[in-house]
């Protein structure tokens, strides 16, 4: 169904835009096309694109079309488009009118095997089919074999009329054995039935049966059945051989007719004697197209004719050709294969198969098809009317004959020439005689070549597809510029070229195309564009486009040549073999992108490239372009900017003189085009002068204080200087491509580069100013010249002197001037007088600490830092690196610029940062992520410039959307706080995320003390302390905070938050907080690790934030009273299993060594327990159950035998309830030590072999989950590499999992102590010392190993076991860390490690340690390996080469090698080695981690088995880190412990430092400026005791001993009284601390018996003889010297019962409930510790035995504490006394006085005054 606009009138016109075809198509299909096309086209390309559409969419309906494109049909090729629309038909129509039966030939064998079916005597006229042919073309015998197939394919779905007359006899059914021949016999009647009851009812008794038999027609008999169509009938056969049945309805045979059916007398019939033979059944010599012959001879196998059928490789029968003789009973048969494979040949005689039948033929070929080939261009593309050839190779492919068909386009052969060279090569001749597509069939030796047929195109005279059109006008260019188009169309033979260009507005142009010259074929077309645009560029050939065709062409805009600008730079003037840089600008001449290129690149000739817009030239003043050695054009290179319009240019001058610098565009100069520079020598670095401070005048160079000198080279040659000057991050050479005339290297007494400010007098002298900070040895080296020459006097090494003259300190003050004593815990003063040291106010440090007062303190344009002048420097936060490099601006160089996240010093900062593009980084350099997971970035254009980040009132950055940035945590972020708060310079200076310092109210900078690992130090409310340990705050005076949680928090057992410091931990409301416990006591944690509290919502801490368990970076908990607990609360335990301690100082934190180990009370460090190894009671059973030692031999029993244990079904061994391995007889194994076995895995887990091999505990090796054996990956020093983990590592770096898909972990390397003391190896075996004998250490009463204070073992003598390498055995404890604790090694000029202390710092085996010098690789931030040309280094993997991508490596070779595990180089993807950047000598190698980097290449190990991590260089004559101040102080006790101070100023450059020691003896004092000790320094004072009143008193008496306030007794020199052992006597105290005493006045010892001194005698209690007692004088025997005093002025009192309460008696007594107390009071008990009771009688006294011996209550003496009976009035008791001090006999009477009354005893007080004035 077609409308008006769907009509096509001419084919080849009216389906070239597409349009047609579409609708067409849609038709067909009857679907809608999914694909935009254009509704409208205007031009060839819309056009091309809508017919493409359509081959795309026929390709999808799976119609192919060969030899057609969209260019054929927009060109109207009206041959090629009638086969496109015979495809259609066939798809359409004609393969889809007849069902497809699997016949093969294709839609035209459908098509006559349906017409064949069908062909009846039809009506005239029975069915409606268009006319599309006539009678008499049907009858032609050249009829179009395509029309006639269309007319017949309407045949199948054409509707019969009405009235039409319809017989089918394909519906017709003839069954029965007549028909069969089953089961006939001869004389039988052979019945059959015929069913035609489908056929129609015109076909009523129109069949017709008809017999012929071996001797003629044979009667029938047909019975007709009028009603169902069924008719029935027989004949009868009366001969020996083959009968035909024919059935027929209105004389068309139905099918299967005629019926063949033999019929024989089978007692005269023998198969076995016909007789098969011919090729026809051996397939020898037999091909696909040759006749296949074979005879069946039957003349001796009796009545009967053979019967015989062929079936091809495709089960289909095949026609036969036979001449059958019945006379000579011979049958011959033909057959002609059509194919290789396998025939099936089936033969029958009399109805029965022959022995061998089926037969089957093999039907193979004779030659290898794939060994030929083909070639010349016959097969592919030739020109109509001219010969042309092509070529069979068939070499090697065995002999056949070759067979060629030529198929010319309108079907008839073209007969070829064909000529065999005898060598297998056939050269074969053609000449097409029409042009279209031809086809070309090829076989060999009956095979059909691969390729074959061929499709080929015959192409008029003229060929358009040989024409080569290229150019740069087919690339682009600008308006006003003219293109070339070059069109080569030598070898297209005759025809006309045409060139059409359609322009922006669809139209051709009639301008802008000339034709420039033709030559051999060859047309120069030029093109010059009015307007900018797309373009369409058409080239045709005879009609045809030619390939590519048409060209789309973009034309941009033209270039405003007045605003393209070259710059050169002035003060960098070309020198010889210097490259020399000058730059292009167009940025603002026109839109991009701009193509530049120069005169002598190779791209300008090549027309297949796009025309530069800008051409650079290098001539001399003749115009010539300049020239190298060689003679050939200077090369240029070209560095285009992306999309910026800006290229720099690049050459090397070989000579000296003018050149002139040419820019054009489009032919044409550019302003200042051609611009003259002058090419100077190379430089004289001999005659640069150097002179300035410390170098040739007296002016002393001092820290602090600027230094400047002055570099002249004025005489040193032409031209303006250029200088580089090393930063810490390098020379600016590799980075611009522009060498520098000198390098300036300043490299500080810290071994580091040094910041400078550069001040340009002129072109060539510069005036550079430093500032040292540093005293020591500073280094300035000056090279230049081709040779890299040191200029005169370079290297320049000048001696930094202090900022303070040391000579001129006067110190003073308590035992430093007379009479002047210290004394222990009294406030004590050291006086330092620096007022002729130098210009004050000073800086003041004491042991390290910054003590500065703050009326002292510097402005910080005064302090260490920074010249006046230091250029950009390095800011935290801002900048990309290179910005801001020396040279660049009127502020000459700032050395290393610009790198993100770094301080003044170059050194990192931690915190988050803001990138120039806004995006947020942490000090890592990776994005900062928000609360989505995203990354963040902030809006720029705040107040503080363009740059700088968008905040709202409160502080928060803004996003983009104008909305408060979110944190991962779920809080705004700040612009100075972010997940570490703000940025800590290495000195503690705080910085804003703008990189600038923060300042306080006063408009200095904060500085906040700082930990060691970089971070501030806070307190527990996240508050930022500075150096004097109080809180930072801020310009508006609020507390500065860190946005750190609170860390190491204690959980009491009622759930109570404890910081460190022991102080209830608060949240934001001010109230302490407490935590949810579970029923086990224990911190209730939700799902995200955050405390909770006994709501069961998570606490939130002071700042706002979630708080989760944990010890945190500061170490472990600390509470007040030096007990140690983890994060949750629990104690920490030592080796011995008891909670460990710390020793706590005057400032409440734990004591520490110089290592930072946290010391006990015993002031020894504290050692927490680490993982051992496993000793010989851990045996490995073998696989037959026997146990095996750890040296691989039986473990034995108690009997001597091997022990073995019992397996279970599935091989594993057999154990109890307790992990027992059980017998055989399944009772528990023992061993030899009488002790059941436990099952184990072996003496020390996986063990790896020398190959890296890992083996099992059964010496097997172990397997991953491939089956394959494990292999770890080895290090340079042999060892398994491991990861943080422990795991092994592969040799590709990742861990090792076994068959379980479980990490291996190899053995512990730590010793096993044997009941016995016997030390074992971690391989089970036992350990021996350096003479070969085995080890045996001390063993506890807890069966425990002793060890040393380091946590050595000791032997039985005490001192540490010593193994095989000399070095002590640990016991597998380590020394637990300090919180803050630092060691901060140092390096020295060699190498050498020391401590804080300045004494080398020892490894393992007790020597010192060193560092590799110099060669210390650079990395960028991420710690990627950055190589020479300053870019990460890349890895095979296509990732950066970490600067530590394991334990061992990789690693950085001094020459910058990189190599990895085992010492091999480690490559990239180019497949060559890595080779790492180098910074200046004299840095120690470090790795990521920050950990020194041996000799070896390997990390040093500490003797704590650690490594050791990088601090600060170190200098014989500086120590930055020591003496940061301009006054250094140093105070130690006894024990050469720093003691805490404070310092007071008193103006004019003096100072008191006030400190009060807590020790007695000698303390060391100390004052250091500038690495120089002041007069008299170091000092040694020493401390006095304070007087101590408690020994005052006890002095006061007789000449009884002093007792001191633990009960030991002294003599009248302070010395202890010794027993007979030699060891002090003490006495037993009463609860108020006085001594106990029998009645006799003899002191008790803590047994409760009598003390027996020296002499054998009871001691007696000082002031008891008996002068002392009532009435006698009372002696008062003190030296006042003893107590650190001259005088003392003592007066007596009297006594005062009223004011003196009873104190102690001699005895115990008994009150009215029996009860009995001691002399204080205090229940008596007895030897079980129960309280003592007497029985006590009617008249209220207690009750005694005979022996007068106390009775109890239940008649027994009382027994006291000593074991024996206790008397009334007697023993060690002596008398009782009552409550108010009433004394009475053993009768319980009260003692009388001679006046007759009871007595009591008196006390009286002795008040001393100590006056300690004098």
């Amino acid at each position: 169904k077609t409308t008006e606009h769907d009509k096509i009138e001419e084919l080849d016109r009216d389906v070239g835009d597409g349009l047609k075809l579409i609708a067409l198509l849609q038709q067909l299909a009857g679907a809608k096309f999914e694909a935009r096309f254009t509704k409208k086209p205007r031009i060839r390309a819309q056009k091309l694109e809508n017919v493409k559409i359509c081959f795309d969419f026929m390709s999808r309906e799976g119609i192919e079309m060969v030899n057609i494109d969209n260019q054929d049909v927009a060109d109207g090729n009206g041959e090629l488009i009638l086969g496109m629309v015979w495809h259609l038909i066939l798809h359409y129509q004609i393969a889809t009118g007849f069902d497809d039966d699997g016949s093969k030939g294709g839609p035209k064998n459908r098509i006559i095997k349906w017409v064949n079916g069908k062909i009846n005597p039809w009506g005239k006229d029975w069915m409606g089919i268009p006319r599309v042919i006539e009678p008499e073309d049907m009858m032609d015998p050249n009829v179009d074999e395509l029309s006639m197939m269309t007319y017949l394919s309407y045949f199948p779905n054409a509707k019969v009329k009405d009235g039409a007359p319809c017989v089918n006899p394909g519906r017709v059914v003839a069954r029965g054995p007549g028909i069969t021949g089953v089961g006939l016999k001869l004389g039988a009647p052979a019945e059959f039935e015929i069913d035609a009851s489908k056929a129609g009812e015109n076909g009523r008794d129109k069949i017709k049966v008809e017999v012929m038999g071996p001797e003629g027609p044979v009667k029938v008999e047909l019975n007709h059945n009028n009603n169902d169509m069924i008719y029935t009938g027989a004949y009868y056969p009366e001969d020996d051989g083959e009968y035909h049945v024919r059935v027929t309805l209105l004389n068309c045979p139905i099918p299967k007719s005629p019926f063949k059916i033999g019929i024989y007398s089978a007692q005269k019939t023998d198969v076995n004697k016909v007789k098969v033979e011919g090729p026809g059944i051996t397939g020898e010599g037999i091909l696909p197209g040759d006749p296949a012959p074979f005879t069946v001879t039957y003349k001796d196998a009796g009545r009967g004719q053979p019967k015989v059928e062929v079936f091809g490789p495709d089960h289909q029968p095949l026609n036969i050709v036979e001449d059958n003789d019945k006379r000579e009973g011979v049958c011959k048969c033909e057959y002609q294969p059509g194919t290789f494979g396998e025939y099936t040949v089936r033969i029958t005689y009399a109805g029965l198969p022959l022995p061998n039948s089926p037969y089957k033929i093999n039907i193979k070929p004779t030659v290898d098809i794939g060994k030929i080939k083909t070639e010349g261009p016959g097969l592919t593309r030739c020109k109509v009317s001219e010969t042309t050839w092509f070529k069979v190779h068939t070499a090697g492919a065995g002999k056949g004959d070759l067979k060629v068909e030529i198929l010319q386009t309108d079907g008839t052969k073209l007969e070829p020439k064909v000529t065999d060279d005898g060598k297998g090569t056939f050269y074969v001749e053609y000449e097409p005689t029409m042009v279209g597509n031809y086809k070309i069939s090829i076989s060999y030796g009956r095979c059909k070549l691969p390729k074959s047929p061929f499709n080929v195109t015959v192409v008029p005279p003229g060929d358009a597809g040989e024409v080569i059109v290229n150019g740069d006008a087919l690339h682009g260019i600008r308006v006003g510029m003219t293109g070339r188009l070059y069109v080569d169309a030598s070898k297209a033979g005759k025809g006309d070229l045409k060139v059409v260009i359609i322009g922006p507005d669809n139209k051709p142009l009639t301008t802008g195309l000339t034709v420039i010259n033709c030559v051999d074929g060859v047309t120069t077309y030029g093109f010059s564009p009015e307007v900018a645009g797309p373009y369409v560029i058409n080239v045709t050939f005879s009609g045809h486009p030619v390939p590519g065709s048409a060209f789309n062409v973009s034309v941009r805009p033209s270039l405003d040549i007045d605003r393209i600008k070259l710059i050169v730079d002035r003060e960098n003037p070309p020198r010889i073999n210097k490259p020399y840089k000058f730059t292009v600008d167009c940025s603002d001449a026109g839109p991009g992108p701009v193509l530049f290129g120069f005169l002598g690149d190779a791209e300008n000739d090549n027309p297949d490239k796009p025309r530069k817009d800008i051409l650079v030239i290098v001539c001399d003043d003749k115009g010539n372009p300049i020239k190298d050695k060689k003679g050939k054009n200077i090369v240029i290179d070209v560095k285009e900017l992306k999309s910026s319009g800006i290229a720099h240019f690049t050459f090397t001058p070989e000579s000296e003189g003018p050149i002139y610098l040419t820019v054009q565009y489009d032919g044409m100069n550019v302003p200042k085009s051609p611009m003259r520079v002058n090419v100077c020598s190379g430089i004289d670095i001999t005659k640069v002068r150097i002179y300035g401070d410390g170098i040739t005048n007296d002016t002393p160079v001092r820290a602090n204080k600027p230094m400047t000198f002055v570099i002249d080279a004025t005489n040193c040659g032409a031209g303006p200087i250029s200088l580089d000057f090393l930063s810490k991050l390098g020379f600016t050479v590799g980075k611009e491509g522009v060498k520098k005339d000198m390098k300036i290297t300043i490299i500080g007494p810290n071994g580091e580069p040094m910041t400078c400010d550069v001040k340009k007098r002129n072109d060539k002298v510069f005036e550079i100013t430093i500032l040292p900070l540093l005293v020591g040895q500073l280094n300035i080296d000056i090279i230049g010249g081709p040779n890299g020459e040191h200029a005169p006097k370079s290297p320049i090494k000048i001696h930094v002197k202090p900022s303070v003259d040391a000579s001129k300190i006067v110190i003073g003050g308590d035992g430093i001037e007379k009479d002047k004593v210290p004394r222990k815990d009294k406030l004590c003063c050291l006086n330092v007088d620096a007022e002729k040291a130098g210009t004050a106010p000073f800086s003041v440090s004491v042991n390290g600490a910054d003590k500065t007062p703050e009326s002292c303190k510097k402005p910080e344009s005064g302090k260490p830092g920074g010249p006046k002048k230091a250029g950009a420097g390095l800011k935290p936060g801002a900048g990309k690196p290179g910005a801001g490099q020396p040279g660049d601006g009127a502020d000459g160089p700032a050395p290393g610029a610009g790198k993100p996240g770094f301080g003044p010093d170059g050194k990192p900062t931690p915190g988050n940062y803001i990138a120039p593009d806004g995006s947020i980084k942490d000090d890592k350099n990776r994005p900062v992520k928000g609360k989505d997971g995203k990354p963040l970035t902030c809006a720029l254009g705040g107040a503080g410039g363009p740059k700088s980040p968008k905040t709202d009132d409160n502080g928060n950055l803004l996003g983009p959307d104008g909305k408060p940035l979110v944190g991962s945590d779920g809080f705004p972020v700040k612009t100075a706080s972010g997940p570490d708060g703000p940025n800590a310079g290495p000195d503690g200076t705080l910085f804003g995320n703008d990189g600038k310092p923060l300042l306080g109210k006063d408009g200095e900078p904060l500085k906040a003390a700082q930990m060691h690992d970089g971070k501030p130090l806070c307190n527990n409310e996240g508050e930022i302390l500075g150096p004097d340990g109080k809180p930072v705050t801020g310009p508006n005076g609020e507390p500065l905070k860190s946005g750190k949680t609170p860390i190491g928090l204690s959980v009491m057992p009622d759930g109570a938050l404890m910081t460190p410091s022991g102080k209830p931990l608060c949240g934001p409301d001010g109230n302490p907080l407490k935590c949810g416990l579970d029923d086990k006591k224990k911190p209730v944690i939700d799902e995200k690790g955050a405390l909770c509290g006994p709501d069961g919502k998570p606490l939130v801490g002071p700042d706002g934030k979630c708080i989760k368990p944990g010890s945190g970076s500061l170490g472990p908990n600390v509470k007040p009273d030096g007990s140690l607990v983890d994060g949750s609360g629990r104690p920490i335990q030592g080796k011995d299993g008891t909670p460990l301690k710390a020793a706590m100082g005057s400032s409440g934190k734990p004591k520490v060594n110089d290592n930072g180990d946290m010391l006990g009370p015993d002031g020894k460090p504290l050692l927490q327990p680490l993982n051992t190894g496993k000793g010989p009671g851990v045996p490995y059973i073998g696989p037959d159950g026997t146990l095996m030692g750890p040296d691989g031999k039986p473990l034995l029993g108690p009997d001597g035998k091997p022990l073995k244990c019992g397996l279970g079904p599935d091989g594993q061994p057999t154990t109890d309830g307790d992990g027992n391995l059980l017998g055989p007889d399944g009772s528990p194994l023992v061993g030899p030590d009488g002790k059941p076995i436990k099952l184990g895995q072996g003496p020390c887990g996986p063990v790896v072999g020398k190959d890296g091999t890992v083996f099992g505990p059964d010496g097997k090796p172990l397997t991953g989950a491939d089956g394959k054996p494990l292999k770890a990956g080895l290090g340079p020093s042999g060892k398994p590499m491991t990861d943080a983990n422990g795991n092994l590592l592969g040799p590709d770096g990742k861990p090792l999992k076994d068959k379980n898909g479980k990490p291996v972990n190899p053995a512990t390397d730590g010793p096993y102590v044997g009941p016995d003391g016997s030390v074992y190896g971690p391989n089970g075996k036992p350990l021996c010392g350096t003479d070969g004998k085995p080890l045996k250490a001390s063993v506890g009463g807890d069966g425990k190993p002793n060890t040393d204070d380091n946590g050595n073992l000791v032997g039985a003598d005490g001192k540490p076991l010593t193994g095989p390498d000399g070095r002590p055995v640990t016991s597998g404890a380590k020394p637990i860390k300090a919180p803050d604790a630092f060691p901060g090694p140092h390096i020295g000029d060699d190498g050498t490690v020391t401590k804080t202390d300045g004494s080398p710092l020892n490894g393992k085996d007790g020597k010192p340690l060193k560092a590799a010098p110099g060669g210390k690789p650079q990395t960028d931030k991420q710690g990627n390996l950055i190589g020479p040309d300053g870019r990460p280094l890349v890895g095979t993997d296509g990732k950066p080469v970490p600067s530590s991508g394991g334990p061992y490596g990789p690693l950085v070779c001094p020459d910058g090698d990189v190599e990895g595990p085992g010492g091999a180089p480690v490559i990239g993807p180019d497949g060559k080695p890595l080779v790492c950047e180098q910074n200046p000598e004299g840095l120690p190698c470090k790795d990521g981690d920050g950990n020194l980097i041996g000799s070896d290449g390997l990390p040093l190990i500490g003797s704590d088995t650690c490594p050791v991590v990088f601090g600060k260089d170190t200098d014989e004559e500086a120590k930055p880190d020591e003496e940061p101040s301009d006054i250094n102080v140093i105070i130690l006790g006894p024990d050469d412990k720093p003691i805490p101070a404070i310092v007071k100023d008193l103006g004019d450059g003096k100072f008191q430092i006030q400190y009060e020691p807590k020790e007695e003896g000698p303390h060391k004092l100390d004052v250091i400026a500038g690495g120089e000790h002041a007069p008299k320094c170091p000092v040694e004072v020493d401390v006095k005791p304070s007087l101590d009143l408690d020994k005052l008193a006890l002095g006061i008496g007789g000449g009884g001993p002093r007792i001191g306030p633990d009960g030991t007794l002294y003599d009248a020199n302070g010395k202890p009284l010794l027993d007979k052992n030699g060891k002090p006597i003490k006495c037993a105290l009463g609860p108020n601390g006085k001594p106990l005493t029998d009645k006799d006045g003899n002191l008790l010892g803590p047994d409760g018996k009598p003390l027996i001194g020296s002499d054998g005698k009871p001691i007696k209690a000082p002031g008891d003889d008996d002068k002392n007692k009532s009435g006698k004088g009372l002696d008062l025997k003190i030296n006042p010297k003893d107590f650190g005093v001259d005088k003392l002025n003592i007066k007596p009192k009297g006594p005062n019962d009223d004011a003196n309460p009873p104190g102690p008696s001699c005895g115990p007594y008994i009150g009215k409930d029996g009860q009995l107390h001691t002399p204080t009071g205090a229940p008596l008990r007895g030897y079980d510790g129960k309280p003592l009771s007497a029985a006590v009688g009617s008249n209220g006294k207690p009750v005694t035995d005979n022996d007068n011996n106390l009775l109890g209550p239940d008649g027994l003496p009382l027994i006291g504490p000593d074991g024996n009976p206790i008397k009334l009035g007697s023993g060690p008791y002596g008398p009782a006394v009552g409550p108010d001090g009433t004394p009475y006999d053993k009768d319980g009477k009260p003692l009388v006085g001679s006046d007759g009354k009871p007595q009591k005893r008196k006390k009286y007080r002795l008040r001393l005054c100590v006056d300690t004035t004098a």
